[in-house]
């Protein structure tokens, strides 16, 4: 396994990650958690899929009302964000990487902030 810093996408079927679950700074991010992607790459395509799940995750982020599921992607990406200052280090498991994922929204919002 290689040593990370910062924030990567991962795919969950890289052997080098396998048993690894113990790992504080691996985070699963594909369905059903809470930051999966609900946009299917089959019924939108990679690109649309990915574009739906930031005009999603960016609403929630900003929403100064937040709906109970809104509230929750706040709270996660707030967790997430205080894992990597902790770690200096942040592993996104998802099924599409390396292609483009979700997971490079959350990532990119994450490094943002």
């Amino acid at each position: 396994m290689e040593n990370h810093s910062g924030i990567t996408v991962i795919n969950k079927r890289d052997s080098s990650y396998k048993n690894k679950s113990c790992l504080p700074y691996k985070i699963y991010i594909g369905r059903p958690s809470i930051l999966g992607n609900p946009f299917s790459v089959r019924k939108y395509g990679r690109s649309k899929c990915i574009q739906l799940f930031r005009e999603m995750l960016l609403a929630a982020l900003r929403a100064s009302n937040p709906t109970p599921h809104q509230l929750r992607l706040q709270r996660e990406i707030e967790r997430l964000r205080e894992i990597y200052q902790k770690h200096g280090t942040l592993l996104l498991e998802c099924w599409c990487a390396p292609s483009a994922c979700h997971g490079d929204v959350i990532k990119e919002i994450l490094e943002s902030s």
